[in-house]
C-alpha cells in the first residue's frame, strides 16, 4: 500500500518500508531512522455521512461509524510512518459488555455501568460464558467487516480491548473492587481467570477478522505495525494498587492474557503507574513500553530518566513529544535505537516544517541522503 500523492514535498506513507522500521524497532534497533508519526494541519473535508439523530446512534450505527471514520482518514495526509488507519471503536469498557455491562455514550467517549454489586454477582460471571451475541459486539465487529471491505488503502485495527483488571473495574467499579481485593480476593481471583480466558478469546476472534477480510498487520489505537499477533497491553488500575498487590492480582492474568502473541507494547499511564516500572521491565512478553506521563506532568524531554530506564532494560519505547524540539532534545539524550517517535501534542503547520523534522531525525542517525 502506498498513498503517496505526486506533489507532495514529503513521500506518502509505505507500507513495506514502514514495517521494516517497525520490526527494527520491536527488536530494539533502528533501520535508516526510528519510525516517526506526526500530522499535518490541513483545511481538506472529505464527504460526511448524515449524522445520526441520537449520539447513542452516532456510535452504534456501523454504517454511519465507518463512513465517518474513513471521512477523518480522507482528510489526512499520511506521511512517514503515520500509517492511514481506521479502528472500529465503542470505548475503553467494551468487553464489559460480555458480562452484562452497558455502555452509555457521550461525545468522545463512552463509559460503563457496574453491574456486579454483591458476591453472588461475582459468582454469576464466574460460572459464565462471554456473550459476543450482545449488541454492542455485534456492532463492533460488522464495523471491523465494513472496513476491511472499504476501498481507500487504509489498514483496520482491532479494537480498544481492556485486560482483565481493568475489565473488572468496568463491571465493579475502582474503589469497590480495591476494596474487594481485601475483602474476598479468592472470589476475585476467579472472576480475574475467567477474564483473562476472555481475553485471549477476544483476540484470537479479532485476529481472526482481520484475516478473513485479507489483512494480516496487526494495528491499533497504539498505531504500530507488526505482521502477525501484536497489542498494546494495558492495566489502567496499577495506578490504584502497590506493586505487591498488582504482581498477585495483575502479573498473574496478563501473562495469561498475552503469552500467544509476538509483540506487546506495554501502556503505562501517568506518574502514580511509576512504581511498577521494575516488574514490568522484567517481564519477556513485554518488548516495549508506551509511557503516557499525561495533561500537566511537563513534556518528553521531562523525562529522560524514565526513557533511560526502559532502553537500559532492553526494551523498546514510544516517544510521545509534544512538538518537534521536545522529540529531537529525547533523541539526543538516548539516542534513536529502539525508539519510536510520536508527535501528539502538536500537528505541523506546514509539509516543510514536518520535512525539515524528518531531515533532522535522519541527521541524529547519520542517515540523511546528500
Amino acid at each position: 500500500m502506498n498513498t503517496a500523492n505526486p506533489g507532495n514535498t514529503l513521500r506518502g506513507f509505505d507500507l513495506a518500508e514502514s514495517e521494516r522500521r517497525f520490526e527494527a524497532w520491536w527488536a530494539g534497533g533502528v533501520l535508516d531512522r526510528p519510525p516517526v508519526r506526526f500530522s499535518i494541519a490541513t483545511q481538506r473535508q472529505a464527504e460526511r455521512p448524515p449524522l445520526p439523530e441520537s449520539t447513542r446512534e452516532r456510535w452504534m450505527d456501523p454504517g454511519f461509524a465507518v463512513a465517518n471514520g474513513l471521512a477523518w482518514v480522507a482528510e489526512n495526509d499520511w506521511f512517514a510512518d503515520s500509517a492511514p488507519i481506521y479502528m472500529p471503536n465503542l470505548g475503553p469498557d467494551l468487553t464489559g459488555t460480555l458480562f452484562g455491562c452497558e455502555l452509555e455514550f457521550g461525545a468522545d467517549t463512552s463509559w460503563s455501568t457496574h453491574p456486579v454489586a454483591s458476591e453472588e454477582d461475582y459468582e454469576r460471571i464466574a460460572e459464565s460464558a462471554p456473550n459476543f451475541a450482545n449488541p454492542y459486539w455485534l456492532a463492533l465487529e460488522k464495523m471491523t467487516r465494513l472496513s476491511l471491505k472499504a476501498p481507500g488503502g487504509h489498514l483496520t485495527g482491532i479494537t480498544d480491548l481492556h485486560g482483565s483488571a481493568d475489565t473488572l473495574v468496568s463491571l465493579r467499579g475502582p474503589e469497590d473492587l480495591c476494596y474487594d481485593l481485601v475483602d474476598f480476593p479468592e472470589l476475585v481471583h476467579r472472576v480475574l481467570a475467567v477474564l483473562a480466558e476472555t481475553n485471549c478469546e477476544i483476540f484470537c476472534r479479532s485476529r481472526s477478522l482481520l484475516q478473513e477480510g485479507g489483512q494480516s498487520i496487526s494495528t491499533t489505537w497504539a498505531a504500530f505495525l507488526h505482521r502477525g499477533p501484536a497489542y498494546i497491553s494495558s492495566a489502567d488500575i496499577l495506578a490504584l494498587l502497590s506493586p505487591e498487590m498488582a504482581r498477585e492480582f495483575v502479573l498473574p492474568y496478563l501473562r495469561l492474557e498475552w503469552a500467544d502473541i509476538e509483540r506487546s507494547i506495554f501502556h503505562l499511564d501517568g506518574p502514580d503507574a511509576l512504581r511498577h516500572i521494575e516488574w514490568i521491565l522484567e517481564e519477556d512478553w513485554i518488548q516495549a513500553v508506551q509511557w503516557v506521563y499525561g495533561a500537566g506532568q511537563g513534556r518528553a524531554s521531562d523525562w529522560i530518566d524514565i526513557y533511560k530506564k526502559i532502553r537500559a532494560a532492553g526494551r523498546s519505547l514510544q516517544l510521545l513529544a509534544i512538538d518537534a524540539e521536545d522529540a529531537l532534545t529525547v533523541l539526543r539524550a538516548i539516542g534513536p535505537e529502539g525508539v519510536w517517535v510520536e508527535i501528539n501534542g502538536s500537528r505541523f503547520a506546514a509539509e516543510q516544517e514536518a520535512a525539515a523534522f524528518l531531515d533532522a531525525v535522519h541527521d541524529l542517525c547519520g542517515t540523511r541522503a546528500g
